[in-house]
């Protein structure tokens, strides 16, 4: 009702009114209608429509210039509110995409080191499982030996070596299930282990991670067998087999062939021959333990300098310089590691400068010059070197934060000379005290982004040690386990028979295996559960909204530009 009184209504029924009236009177001329009925029904209405129409028109005022301008006014300041209010709406979307964005990346990077931690502790584990039980089969095979310790090590390391490899080319070939690519069936979350498969799959996952571990220690244990045979000459035995195997395994990694190798492995390639030639890799923590003899040989020494301290005396003293030397280490191994960082992207960029000018004088001389090129091979060897060295000295840090943690719990607070001289009661509140305490500090330092070299090396050192710390601290829990397991079976029957032994050592390997694979079933199974809920939230609530003003930008203008005709229309 209240549009009827403008003039443009009016208009527009008067126009309207002309046009039906047009219509009737071609009806009319075409015979299709009576003609005086509706001839004068339409003149009459139109009559009485067009008076009134006319009426309406002259008293009707019409706005003035002010009245226009203040409601165009107000359409483009309620067009501005409408703007600014889609700005605040892409703002808070844009947050929430941050928001979102550096939480998924927080909980990539808790879940990656975690299962990193947790893995590398059940595999270190297993590792030492699958030693115990291959030494005590060898230790009854050769019972008419009288010094054999060091000879079944080396048969161990020697059987490891050559049926290792073609365990992990088999275990590798596996179903499309366990793969980290696979996205399971159509319109299914991807799982890190599909809900399809079983404990018994999970079982062979967990002993596929195990193998490179188990190979590593094998190597270790030979090793420290062969070092073992000079005791009185500890640190010059360490010295030597610290410069025999950095020089032997950086020579040998950096063989065309094996070097071709571990580059086709790591692109997802497989092959027995390929395991084989990687096998080199796997002497890295045995650099690692000779170089950690070294070390620690200084700590060793001053605390066999006085023997006339007490017995707590003694293990005070030992537990204050073994925390001093962590200490020092700490520093000393963080900020080398960070040196070779900046170093090697350095050495890189050099090599890659020279392999340019070589490949320019051959395009131009037809022949390199062999100085530039014995440079890039001192470059390229003096980068492998350093890796070498940085990867050992990472296994420094972890066993000096491992015999730090040992000290002060089984010296300085249990009064014991180390963990093998107590119960194994207290090796497993050791072991299990350090889960929750490592377990927290991983996951506190999973989170942290840290921004110089220093803090990005001290990072992956300490998480790293953490980890490994963990894995030999239930190492210690099955030896300490299966030797009263073992003492008690000789307690019942005073038997000392090795098949029994070595029986009892076959049932504490498919238990331990058994709840090893429990654990690892159940920590996959949480990250699939905590995956499926965080992708179902993301698609309830995406952060795409639909953009219902594409042509929010224009109002303005427009509203400027009607406000400018208004004007114009008044004058």
């Amino acid at each position: 009702p209240e549009s009827e009184n403008t003039p443009a209504f009016s208009a527009w029924r008067l126009l309207g009114l002309g046009i039906v009236e047009v219509i009737c009177l071609e009806l009319i001329a075409d015979g299709s209608a009576d003609a005086e009925p509706i001839k004068n029904l339409v003149e009459d209405e139109a009559k009485v429509r067009r008076k009134g129409n006319t009426v309406k028109l002259k008293t009707t005022k019409a706005r003035t210039l002010d009245d226009s301008v203040t409601r165009a006014a107000c359409v483009l300041e309620n067009a501005e509110n409408v703007e600014t209010l889609q700005f605040a709406v892409g703002d808070i979307q844009s947050l929430n995409k941050a928001t979102r964005q550096q939480e998924r990346h927080h909980a990539h990077a808790q879940k990656s080191v975690m299962n990193m931690f947790i893995t590398k502790t059940l595999c270190t584990a297993c590792a030492w499982l699958m030693q115990a039980l291959v030494t005590k089969a060898l230790n009854i095979a050769l019972y008419s030996l009288s010094d054999k310790d060091t000879l079944i090590s080396l048969i161990y390391a020697a059987l490891i070596g050559l049926v290792v490899p073609p365990l992990q080319y088999f275990s590798d070939r596996e179903p499309e299930v366990l793969k980290p690519g696979h996205e399971g069936p159509p319109g299914k979350v991807p799982n890190v282990i599909a809900q399809s498969a079983g404990r018994m799959l999970v079982f062979l996952e967990l002993q596929k991670k195990a193998l490179p571990m188990t190979i590593a220690w094998a190597n270790k244990s030979a090793v420290a067998a062969i070092i073992g045979i000079f005791p009185d000459s500890v640190l010059l035995a360490n010295l030597i087999a610290c410069a025999v195997l950095t020089i032997v395994v950086t020579a040998v990694q950096n063989v065309p062939a094996v070097e071709k190798a571990q580059k086709r492995l790591k692109h997802g390639e497989n092959g027995i021959q390929l395991r084989y030639l990687a096998w080199p890799s796997s002497l890295l923590l045995s650099v690692g333990y000779v170089y950690n003899g070294v070390a620690t040989w200084t700590v060793n020494y001053l605390v066999g300098l006085d023997a006339s301290l007490s017995e707590g005396a003694s293990f005070f003293l030992t537990t204050l310089l073994q925390c001093i030397y962590f200490t020092l280490i700490a520093i000393f191994i963080t900020r080398l590691d960070a040196y070779w960082l900046r170093k090697k992207v350095e050495l890189q960029e050099q090599r890659t400068s020279v392999l340019n000018e070589i490949e320019e004088e051959r395009k131009e001389n037809e022949h390199a010059d062999l100085h530039d090129l014995a440079y890039s091979i001192h470059l390229e060897l003096q980068n492998d070197l350093g890796d070498t060295m940085a990867k050992a000295i990472a296994f420094v840090y972890a066993w000096g934060l491992s015999n730090t943690l040992n000290d002060i719990f089984f010296m300085f607070f249990l009064n014991l000379s180390s963990y093998s001289a107590g119960t194994y009661q207290q090796s497993w509140e050791f072991a299990l005290i350090l889960t929750v305490a490592l377990g927290y500090g991983t996951s506190l330092l999973s989170l942290a982004q840290y921004r110089s070299a220093e803090s990005k090396s001290y990072k992956k050192l300490m998480i790293t040690a953490m980890a490994n710390t963990l894995g030999w601290a239930y190492m210690n829990v099955m030896s300490m386990t299966t030797n009263y397991v073992l003492a008690q079976l000789v307690d019942a029957d005073g038997s000392t028979d090795g098949m029994k032994q070595a029986i009892c050592y076959l049932l504490l390997f498919v238990i331990a295996q058994a709840f090893c694979s429990e654990i690892f079933f159940q920590i996959q199974d949480a990250v699939r559960v905590s995956h499926r809920e965080v992708h179902d939230f993301h698609q309830a609530y995406p952060t795409e909204l639909p953009d219902k003003f594409d042509d929010i930008d224009d109002v303005p203008s427009l509203v400027a530009a009607g406000v400018t005709r208004s004007k114009s229309a008044e004058v």
